[in-house]
């Protein structure tokens, strides 16, 4: 079918550029699992030659047990001082249970996951959920033409790993729900956050160990030397935000109704004051703000698009508007992701621009936590494809906080997005 011809396409432009020096492997995944090789092999011209090989002879179709893949993969042997990368493609139509999304957080100091999905009609949930617990970002590829950008994309991604083999050790500091629970690799181009909650007496040290290049490195924080600070209160949001991110993408799996689950995030959303699938916002005000009586008309805007942002809020008129659009295809121009989110300086959007779209007058708002337009980013200029935009808040007095990203279509918002600044 489509979807296995954009992934030989991407397979074989990833393993037939790998480096002297590099290892790989292909594990096929069906009705049961086809592996290349029993362990990590060169990457050399006769090994890539068998590799492209045994990928031109699949035909879409048969079962696909990811699960079962997945746990062979990791049980073949790994190469020592190696940074091991897992490639997870697929259409997202996939038998994914929630012991796979476990597999793949509890593994995360065994291997670094990437999801890629393939073709038009890609799952996203699942692409994405894999993405979330992997603490990276999803890459999606529509056709054969993007397969070969998104692996260019991909191996920018992971080409200069920074730091591997990631051991965090808190002693005399009582921490709890520290996120993610376990450490993938550092990258160049992918920064790892480690968050959670701590009580008790801001005592005792952090120490982080690990592998940069050649040489070990250990780094360690003595807390008696850091004061909680006020303006680090977004800190709270951002853990809560990611742990109602990840218990989300459990309930996105589909069969699973917990009522555990669901009372868990619903429960997060109260006490964080975050938006969730199961809690919203009603705001109420006993002071009469406009003494003089004018009128003014306020509206409700509510957008989730494919990518899973949203933006949801009371706006007066000449803020945000109502959206008028149909973004229910799953060929729509959408924001798919930022990184990194949340950010310092500067964040970059991936988005996807349809044909429809491509001749059409485009721009980027971006607003405030009150509504409040405050930038505009015109990007008329892009025709049909995945493009990077860049969201600079360097050297602008912004204050930290949440902001909403909205692609906008000939005027009429379309897709948006939710993320986190932090001022240095």
């Amino acid at each position: 079918g489509f979807p296995i011809e954009i992934s030989k396409t991407l397979l074989e432009d990833l393993i037939g550029n790998l480096n002297t020096g590099d290892k790989f492997n292909v594990v096929l995944f069906a009705s049961s699992s086809q592996i290349l090789s029993d362990t990590s092999i060169d990457a050399n011209p006769t090994n890539i030659s068998d590799a492209i090989d045994l990928i031109d002879n699949q035909s879409g179709g048969g079962g696909t047990e990811l699960l079962t893949a997945l746990n062979a993969a990791l049980n073949l042997k790994g190469t020592e001082d190696y940074s091991r990368s897992f490639i997870i493609a697929t259409d997202g139509y996939v038998t994914v249970e929630k012991e796979t999304f476990d597999l793949i957080r509890e593994n995360l100091s065994n291997a670094n996951f990437f999801s890629f999905g393939i073709g038009t009609g890609v799952n996203r949930y699942i692409i994405e959920g894999m993405a979330h617990v992997g603490m990276g970002e999803p890459f999606v590829a529509i056709n054969e033409e993007e397969a070969s950008e998104m692996a260019d994309r991909f191996r920018n991604y992971i080409q200069n790993p920074v730091l591997t083999n990631i051991e965090v050790d808190y002693t005399d500091f009582e921490l709890y729900d520290v996120e993610p629970v376990s450490i993938p690799d550092v990258f160049a181009e992918r920064p790892i956050l480690i968050f959670g909650k701590w009580k008790g007496t801001p005592s005792g040290t952090i120490r982080v160990r690990g592998i940069s290049g050649d040489h070990d490195f250990i780094q360690q924080l003595d807390i008696s030397d850091y004061t909680p600070m006020n303006s680090n209160e977004a800190l709270k949001y951002l853990w809560a935000r990611h742990r109602i991110q990840i218990l989300s993408d459990y309930a996105d799996l589909g069969y699973l109704i917990d009522s555990a689950l669901i009372k868990e995030i619903t429960q997060l959303g109260l006490d964080y004051s975050l938006i969730t699938q199961y809690t919203s916002f009603i705001a109420t005000d006993s002071i009469i703000r406009n003494e003089g009586g004018v009128e003014e008309k306020y509206v409700y805007s509510t957008n989730t698009d494919a990518a899973g942002g949203s933006a949801d809020g009371l706006y007066p008129s000449g803020y945000a508007s109502d959206i008028d659009y149909d973004v229910s295809s799953n060929n729509a121009s959408v924001i798919q992701t930022a990184y990194p989110n949340p950010f310092t300086q500067v964040s970059a959007l991936q988005i996807y621009i349809n044909q429809h779209d491509s001749e059409l007058d485009k721009y980027i708002s971006i607003y405030n936590c009150f509504g409040q337009l405050i930038d505009i980013i015109d990007i008329s200029d892009l025709n049909e494809g995945q493009h990077e935009v860049l969201i600079d808040f360097e050297n602008k007095k912004y204050t930290a906080g949440i902001y909403y990203i909205r692609l906008n279509i000939d005027s009429n918002p379309v897709s948006s997005y939710k993320m986190i600044y932090f001022k240095e």
